[in-house]
């Protein structure tokens, strides 16, 4: 349990992470976890579907839930008066879900429904497939919903089989912030989870849950805690885990694919992601590239937003944003234009990152985005459920607690010379991945540059 007292809230936050995510599926499993995670909303033996949310929002609350590539959380905001109501329902929900057949066949179509939604939203439809050509449909790049076939063959056999498997204290973390006390707080905690997951036996037998005194971390409002494992990896230790070495599921290794996937697709925009290298969580090289794409396209005032949009008006939004993973990373710069102005468009973004190769960055613009990150950092750590959801995410990629202090010193420590040397390992512009939605001929598609040995690769769908 990780909890971290926020006295000058109404409010406290409970959630529940499961240290396993999409990337944890085997190759028949695809959607599994997400399609669990709707399952734990209908019902337990003691509440119904109905009863869940409604119980929480007759009191104001909010109760949700997200799947995700390495993580899966179950979180219910509310007033503090009312900590043990979420207490309870989050473990009588991970605890007892039922599981009926009926439920089972109603939310599979629910879940194809929602997969639907996805394929008609060119930009939803584009993120998925870019995720699974750019990871060269690997595990980590998958649909986290899955698919309308592997949602079809789920049962509730193989779905309480799944649950079994993956669902013991051995992969759950509870974080709670906000207004309350550890005092107050842990006699709820053996009440609702360490008596409760023994009285219902859901965890492998092999797994014992953790005692009262090895359970709980008292995190503060600003201070860390020591744990055995360090932020920030050196990168040769990473370079032993990832590539071609790295395997995953169904020993299917990972390789990055840097050749261009044009949908066709008659809607009024062209969709494109370039994709270029990236760094895991623990990669000493993170921080630097949140900087550098902050400065290239994190904003309004970004080298790309003043390019693309302010100067020359090819579209409405561009963005730049790297994606870490315990093992691997991206770096995505995303833009919607017309046909006709795809081409120059992309010609425009390797020009500014061309220039940035060539001349580097500005000391402004490295204490510029640094300053907008510390502000950005500083304001999501007002809400008690930014705050339960960080302490979470930090103990599952990192095992420590980082306090606003430790962050804005990893930031503080990186000179305009590493932000440079950053930016050259990942935008090397004869390496990149593209791809696009839309309305695009072979022509123009063919005219894109992408200094890639081989043939461009057109699907149509």
């Amino acid at each position: 349990m990780l909890f971290q007292p926020v006295t000058h809230v109404a409010s406290v936050s409970c959630g529940l992470y499961l240290k396993k995510g999409s990337v944890d599926e085997l190759s028949n499993e695809a959607g599994f976890f997400h399609f669990v995670e709707h399952m734990l909303f209908k019902g337990t033996k003691t509440r119904s579907a109905k009863a869940i949310v409604e119980t929480v929002e007759r009191v104001g609350g909010i109760i949700n839930a997200v799947t995700s590539r390495e993580y899966t959380s179950y979180y219910i905001s509310l007033i503090r008066d009312e900590m043990e109501l979420a207490l309870d329902i989050l473990a009588d929900m991970i605890q007892q879900p039922l599981f009926k057949t009926s439920d089972i066949n109603l939310e599979r179509s629910v879940i194809i429904e929602e997969i639907k939604s996805y394929e008609d939203s060119p930009e939803d439809f584009l993120y998925d497939s870019y995720y699974e050509s750019y990871f060269n449909k690997a595990a980590i790049g998958k649909n986290i919903a899955g698919t309308i076939e592997s949602v079809s063959t789920v049962t509730k056999e193989k779905l309480e089989n799944f649950y079994t498997k993956h669902y013991h204290p051995s992969n759950l973390i509870l974080s709670v912030s906000g207004n309350t006390s550890l005092k107050e707080l842990q006699p709820l905690v053996d009440k609702f989870f360490l008596k409760g997951f023994e009285k219902n036996k859901i965890y492998n037998p092999k797994t014992s849950y953790p005692t009262k005194s090895k359970q709980s971390k008292d995190i503060g409002s600003d201070k860390s805690y020591k744990s055995k494992s360090d932020y920030l990896l050196k990168s040769n230790i990473e370079s032993q885990i990832s590539g071609n070495d790295y395997f995953i599921n169904d020993n299917l290794p990972l390789k990055k694919n840097f050749e261009k996937v044009l949908i066709k697709r008659k809607i009024e925009q062209v969709n494109f992601y370039m994709g270029a290298e990236g760094f895991a969580r623990t990669n000493e090289n993170t921080p630097a590239l949140i900087l550098a794409s902050n400065i290239l396209g994190g904003g309004m005032s970004s080298r790309l937003f003043q390019e693309v949009r302010e100067k020359l008006g090819l579209c409405y939004s561009i963005q730049c944003f790297p994606s870490s993973y315990k093992f691997v990373g991206m770096t995505s710069i995303f833009c919607a234009t017309s046909p006709n102005k795809t081409n120059l468009a992309i010609d425009v973004i390797l020009k500014e990152i061309d220039k940035i190769l060539k001349k580097g960055f500005k000391k402004d613009e490295l204490e510029h985005s640094r300053s907008n990150l510390i502000g950005s950092l500083a304001m999501g750590y007002e809400l008690s459920e930014s705050r339960m959801n960080n302490i979470a995410i930090q103990e599952i990629y990192y095992g420590r607690f980082f306090s606003l202090m430790d962050r804005i010193q990893i930031f503080s420590k990186i000179d305009l010379d590493s932000l440079n040397d950053v930016f050259r390992k990942v935008f090397q512009l004869e390496k990149y991945h593209l791809s696009a939605i839309g309305d695009l001929s072979k022509k123009d598609f063919a005219a894109i540059p992408n200094f890639v040995s081989g043939k461009n690769k057109l699907k149509l769908k």
